[in-house]
Protein backbone atom coordinates (compact mmCIF):
# COMPACT_ATOMS: atom_id res chain seq x y z
CA UNK A 1 0.00 0.00 0.00
CA UNK A 2 1.23 3.66 -0.73
CA UNK A 3 0.95 6.03 1.70
CA UNK A 4 0.90 9.60 0.62
CA UNK A 5 1.60 12.69 2.96
CA UNK A 6 0.29 15.99 2.27
CA UNK A 7 1.91 18.50 -0.14
CA UNK A 8 1.98 20.81 3.44
CA UNK A 9 3.91 18.71 5.19
CA UNK A 10 6.52 17.28 2.80
CA UNK A 11 7.25 20.67 1.87
CA UNK A 12 8.06 21.15 5.99
CA UNK A 13 10.19 18.54 6.48
CA UNK A 14 13.61 20.56 5.02
CA UNK A 15 12.32 23.85 7.22
CA UNK A 16 11.90 21.33 10.41
CA UNK A 17 14.99 20.12 10.10
CA UNK A 18 17.26 23.20 9.68
CA UNK A 19 15.84 24.32 12.66
CA UNK A 20 16.92 21.54 14.85
CA UNK A 21 20.17 21.57 13.36
CA UNK A 22 20.37 25.60 14.12
CA UNK A 23 19.55 25.01 17.63
CA UNK A 24 22.05 22.90 18.35
CA UNK A 25 24.68 24.95 16.97
CA UNK A 26 27.20 26.66 19.33
CA UNK A 27 29.44 29.81 18.49
CA UNK A 28 33.27 29.40 18.07
CA UNK A 29 33.34 32.35 20.58
CA UNK A 30 31.62 30.38 23.03
CA UNK A 31 32.41 29.01 26.61
CA UNK A 32 33.64 32.10 27.64
CA UNK A 33 32.88 34.58 30.85
CA UNK A 34 32.92 38.03 30.05
CA UNK A 35 33.45 41.20 33.01
CA UNK A 36 32.65 44.59 32.21
CA UNK A 37 32.64 47.76 34.90
CA UNK A 38 31.62 50.59 35.72
CA UNK A 39 34.75 52.18 36.74
CA UNK A 40 37.92 50.97 35.96
CA UNK A 41 39.84 53.31 38.76
CA UNK A 42 38.87 53.91 42.14
CA UNK A 43 40.69 57.28 43.77
CA UNK A 44 38.91 57.29 47.47
CA UNK A 45 38.35 55.19 49.75
CA UNK A 46 34.50 53.90 49.88
CA UNK A 47 34.14 54.45 46.17
CA UNK A 48 32.85 51.53 44.58
CA UNK A 49 32.59 49.87 40.75
CA UNK A 50 29.48 47.45 39.54
CA UNK A 51 30.61 44.58 38.04
CA UNK A 52 28.65 42.59 35.63
CA UNK A 53 29.41 38.99 34.06
CA UNK A 54 28.31 37.59 31.02
CA UNK A 55 28.31 34.36 28.86
CA UNK A 56 27.33 31.42 31.02
CA UNK A 57 25.19 31.33 34.65
CA UNK A 58 26.37 30.39 38.27
CA UNK A 59 29.41 32.68 39.00
CA UNK A 60 31.94 32.53 41.72
CA UNK A 61 33.92 35.70 41.61
CA UNK A 62 37.24 35.96 43.91
CA UNK A 63 39.59 38.90 44.56
CA UNK A 64 43.76 39.17 44.46
CA UNK A 65 43.66 41.15 47.82
CA UNK A 66 40.90 41.33 50.34
CA UNK A 67 43.10 43.89 52.15
CA UNK A 68 42.31 46.52 49.80
CA UNK A 69 39.02 45.80 48.40
CA UNK A 70 35.86 43.92 49.06
CA UNK A 71 32.67 42.53 46.53
CA UNK A 72 28.92 42.46 48.22
CA UNK A 73 28.59 39.41 48.11
CA UNK A 74 30.80 35.98 45.57
CA UNK A 75 27.88 35.23 43.62
CA UNK A 76 25.61 35.63 41.02
CA UNK A 77 25.97 37.79 37.96
CA UNK A 78 26.05 41.22 39.63
CA UNK A 79 28.48 42.23 42.25
CA UNK A 80 29.53 45.66 44.02
CA UNK A 81 33.10 46.30 44.55
CA UNK A 82 33.96 48.26 47.28
CA UNK A 83 37.68 50.12 48.04
CA UNK A 84 38.96 49.53 51.28
CA UNK A 85 42.48 51.58 51.08
CA UNK A 86 43.89 53.85 48.75
CA UNK A 87 47.70 54.18 48.21
CA UNK A 88 49.61 57.28 49.56
CA UNK A 89 49.89 60.36 47.96
CA UNK A 90 52.01 60.64 45.15
CA UNK A 91 53.08 56.80 45.21
CA UNK A 92 51.88 54.08 42.77
CA UNK A 93 48.67 52.71 41.92
CA UNK A 94 47.21 49.51 43.65
CA UNK A 95 46.17 46.39 41.36
CA UNK A 96 43.02 44.35 42.73
CA UNK A 97 42.54 41.42 40.23
CA UNK A 98 39.43 40.49 40.04
CA UNK A 99 38.03 36.51 38.64
CA UNK A 100 35.07 35.34 37.83
CA UNK A 101 34.57 31.46 37.31
CA UNK A 102 30.73 29.84 36.24
CA UNK A 103 31.02 26.52 38.70
CA UNK A 104 27.91 25.07 36.35
CA UNK A 105 29.28 21.66 34.78
CA UNK A 106 26.48 21.60 32.56
CA UNK A 107 27.30 25.32 31.34
CA UNK A 108 30.93 25.28 30.54
CA UNK A 109 32.06 24.50 34.23
CA UNK A 110 35.37 25.79 34.87
CA UNK A 111 35.06 28.73 32.15
CA UNK A 112 36.52 32.35 33.80
CA UNK A 113 37.67 35.76 32.93
CA UNK A 114 39.61 37.93 35.37
CA UNK A 115 39.42 42.02 35.19
CA UNK A 116 41.63 44.61 36.72
CA UNK A 117 40.76 47.31 38.78
CA UNK A 118 43.22 50.06 40.42
CA UNK A 119 43.43 52.15 43.05
CA UNK A 120 45.21 55.23 42.52
CA UNK A 121 46.50 58.21 44.54
CA UNK A 122 44.38 61.39 45.03
CA UNK A 123 47.87 62.71 44.03
CA UNK A 124 46.65 61.71 40.40
CA UNK A 125 45.68 59.45 37.69
CA UNK A 126 46.99 55.85 37.23
CA UNK A 127 48.94 57.21 34.80
CA UNK A 128 50.75 59.73 36.42
CA UNK A 129 51.35 57.80 39.21
CA UNK A 130 53.02 54.52 37.50
CA UNK A 131 54.80 57.05 35.62
CA UNK A 132 56.49 59.39 38.33
CA UNK A 133 56.55 56.66 41.04
CA UNK A 134 59.58 58.12 43.08
CA UNK A 135 61.34 56.69 45.94
CA UNK A 136 61.84 59.24 49.03
CA UNK A 137 65.04 57.51 49.26
CA UNK A 138 67.90 58.72 46.11
CA UNK A 139 64.95 60.04 44.27
CA UNK A 140 65.33 57.51 41.65
CA UNK A 141 61.74 56.72 39.44
CA UNK A 142 60.50 53.18 40.08
CA UNK A 143 60.13 50.87 37.29
CA UNK A 144 56.24 50.13 36.76
CA UNK A 145 55.10 47.07 36.44
CA UNK A 146 53.12 45.73 33.10
CA UNK A 147 49.51 45.11 33.41
CA UNK A 148 47.34 43.65 31.01
CA UNK A 149 43.82 42.31 30.39
CA UNK A 150 42.59 39.86 30.83
CA UNK A 151 44.94 37.75 32.66
CA UNK A 152 42.91 34.41 32.07
CA UNK A 153 40.74 32.99 29.32
CA UNK A 154 38.65 30.11 28.66
CA UNK A 155 37.15 29.73 24.53
CA UNK A 156 36.63 26.84 22.13
CA UNK A 157 38.61 26.08 19.54
CA UNK A 158 38.86 28.55 16.49
CA UNK A 159 37.58 31.12 18.97
CA UNK A 160 38.83 34.83 18.96
CA UNK A 161 39.56 37.44 21.94
CA UNK A 162 41.12 40.69 22.09
CA UNK A 163 44.13 41.68 24.71
CA UNK A 164 44.99 45.32 25.77
CA UNK A 165 47.83 47.07 27.51
CA UNK A 166 46.53 48.65 30.67
CA UNK A 167 49.56 50.79 31.87
CA UNK A 168 52.23 51.80 31.36
CA UNK A 169 50.94 53.40 28.01
CA UNK A 170 53.41 54.88 25.58
CA UNK A 171 55.69 51.86 25.66
CA UNK A 172 56.65 49.38 23.15
CA UNK A 173 55.62 46.09 23.26
CA UNK A 174 55.96 42.72 21.95
CA UNK A 175 53.48 39.55 21.93
CA UNK A 176 53.84 36.06 21.75
CA UNK A 177 52.20 32.86 22.98
CA UNK A 178 53.79 29.63 23.93
CA UNK A 179 52.69 25.95 24.66
CA UNK A 180 51.91 24.79 28.39
CA UNK A 181 50.88 21.12 27.35
CA UNK A 182 47.61 19.47 27.02
CA UNK A 183 44.93 19.83 28.97
CA UNK A 184 44.88 16.13 30.59
CA UNK A 185 48.21 17.77 32.55
CA UNK A 186 50.58 15.18 30.17
CA UNK A 187 53.69 17.16 29.27
CA UNK A 188 52.78 16.48 25.44
CA UNK A 189 52.74 19.43 23.01
CA UNK A 190 49.95 21.01 21.47
CA UNK A 191 50.62 20.78 17.64
CA UNK A 192 49.01 24.28 17.35
CA UNK A 193 49.13 26.95 19.47
CA UNK A 194 47.26 29.61 17.76
CA UNK A 195 48.10 32.55 16.93
CA UNK A 196 48.35 36.68 17.89
CA UNK A 197 48.32 39.46 15.67
CA UNK A 198 49.29 41.68 15.53
CA UNK A 199 52.39 40.87 17.38
CA UNK A 200 53.61 44.50 18.42
CA UNK A 201 52.02 47.39 19.67
CA UNK A 202 49.62 48.11 22.72
CA UNK A 203 46.42 46.05 21.69
CA UNK A 204 46.42 42.43 20.35
CA UNK A 205 44.00 39.29 19.24
CA UNK A 206 44.54 35.96 19.85
CA UNK A 207 42.83 32.94 18.09
CA UNK A 208 42.68 29.73 18.96
CA UNK A 209 43.70 26.65 16.56
CA UNK A 210 40.49 25.09 14.70
CA UNK A 211 41.68 21.39 14.76
CA UNK A 212 39.83 20.48 17.97
CA UNK A 213 42.80 20.48 20.15
CA UNK A 214 42.07 21.37 23.78
CA UNK A 215 45.02 22.48 25.44
CA UNK A 216 46.45 25.61 27.80
CA UNK A 217 48.55 28.06 25.99
CA UNK A 218 50.25 31.31 27.81
CA UNK A 219 50.25 34.87 26.06
CA UNK A 220 53.29 36.75 26.94
CA UNK A 221 53.68 40.41 26.40
CA UNK A 222 56.79 42.29 26.70
CA UNK A 223 57.61 46.15 27.54
CA UNK A 224 60.46 46.68 25.57
CA UNK A 225 61.34 49.51 27.20
CA UNK A 226 61.38 48.65 30.77
CA UNK A 227 61.89 44.52 30.11
CA UNK A 228 58.99 43.54 31.86
CA UNK A 229 56.30 40.89 30.84
CA UNK A 230 52.86 40.02 31.85
CA UNK A 231 50.99 37.19 30.43
CA UNK A 232 47.74 35.69 30.01
CA UNK A 233 46.79 32.03 30.62
CA UNK A 234 44.36 30.56 28.07
CA UNK A 235 42.60 27.37 28.18
CA UNK A 236 41.18 25.64 25.24
CA UNK A 237 37.83 23.80 25.40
Amino acid sequence: MNVRFPVAIIATLPLLSMSLFTAGCESSEGNSVEIKASRRDLSEKGQTSVLTASGWNDYKWTLSDKTIGRLDKDTGSTVVYTALSMPAANSAYKNQVVTCQTTDPGNGGGAFATITLRHVSQGGSATAASASNTASSGGSSATPDLVIEPTSKTIRSGGSFGLTVVSPPGHQYTWRVVDQGTSDGSSESMLEVGSVSPTTGSSTTYRAPSTGQTGIVTITCTDKTTNKSASCMVRIN
